[in-house]
């Protein structure tokens, strides 16, 4: 076992600037990392960390091993190195967030290895923070394995479903505050774990009312630049608006012109994200039809909606004849 808390080196003082603060240099880990042996990956039932793991080339453990050091010492961590199961226990403090993690490293039955970061106890933001800056320099020292394909043996079962106990505040405000941190990220990946989550977490009934405060975050997302997370957003959205407390924070959130675009369609418009996002119209016009009046687009989606025989796709058929039978309830079509 090898112990790091790594103490920072003191540069030595000028004779002329004795009376001079004395400045620091960069943390080196010297930790010794020869002989050590990746283990191999263990069977099912265990699972890697969904979100937490990435692939590395079979390069020498040494210097797989010297890279994560690197970034350790970067990050200004205490860590301890069990060279029996190559793995590292973490303290990480990133401004006031703190969090407890493991860092390991399997061989997988592929010829490559697999690095997995476990999430002890702490704030996930901070996590999902020291995840990404590993996982960029692993991507910078070209020892990333970026394969499209899963390797057999590495490719997990879907975690099960949330319990069915009853959920207590405190647990949803902690889910809530966890998604929030993702959300705001400026990753994309971890942006895109925050919105899974919310459209998980919105199948449990009553953690709706408690996510409306994610609404202003998702609303924001959904105009992002990258597709992917764009597309979740609006999937999301159209779970959380059935609640009244969300669709009143979609409302003050300025989601509805935003919405309005995606539902008229175009060329740049998946029909996934126009599907979903007419069902957010179909839900929310009985009460804010006249939101839906003054917006752009808005003659484009009437029309679309009166037509809805003449859709093709039955599933956005379906969420067409929805919103023109509650238009017509609203008195909004005749």
């Amino acid at each position: 076992m090898s112990l790091n808390m790594a103490s920072k080196k003191s540069m030595t003082k000028k004779p002329e600037a004795a009376s001079a603060a004395p400045s620091f240099g960069m943390r080196v880990d010297r930790t010794k990392y020869v002989n050590v042996t990746p283990r191999d990956l263990p069977p099912a039932p265990f699972r890697l960390e969904m979100h937490t793991h990435f692939h590395v080339k079979l390069e020498s453990t040494q210097r797989v091993c010297g890279v994560v050091g690197i970034k350790l010492c970067e990050l200004d961590t205490d860590f301890e190195f069990k060279a029996d199961k190559c793995k590292w226990k973490v303290e990480y403090r990133r401004n006031t967030q703190r969090v407890s993690l493991n860092i390991a490293i399997f061989k997988t039955s592929k010829e490559e290895y697999v690095l997995e970061v476990q999430r002890r106890e702490g704030d996930i933001t901070a996590l999902m923070h020291l995840y990404h800056e590993l996982k960029s320099l692993f991507r910078r020292s070209q020892l990333l394995s970026e394969k499209t394909s899963s390797s057999n043996g590495v490719k997990r079962a879907a975690p099960k479903p949330l319990p069915k106990l009853p959920l207590s505040p405190e647990s949803i405000q902690d889910g809530v505050s966890a998604l929030k941190g993702l959300l705001e990220s400026k990753y994309a990946d971890a942006q895109m774990q925050g919105v899974l989550g919310a459209i998980s977490m919105s199948t449990v009934e009553e953690t709706r009312s408690g996510m409306a405060g994610l609404v202003p975050q998702l609303v924001s997302l959904g105009q992002s630049k990258n597709a992917n997370v764009s597309r979740l957003v609006s999937a999301a959205l159209a779970r959380l608006c059935d609640h009244p407390q969300c669709r009143q924070a979609f409302i003050q959130s300025d989601g509805w012109q935003f919405i309005v675009d995606l539902a008229a369609g175009g060329a740049d418009v998946t029909s996934e994200v126009q599907r979903e996002s007419l069902h957010v119209v179909e839900t929310l016009c009985p009460l804010y039809h006249d939101e839906l009046a003054k917006s752009e687009n808005a003659g484009r989606v009437l029309e679309l909606v009166q037509q809805w025989q003449k859709i093709e796709d039955p599933r956005l058929k379906k969420h067409a004849c929805n919103a023109h039978r509650a238009l017509k309830e609203a008195g909004v079509l005749a």
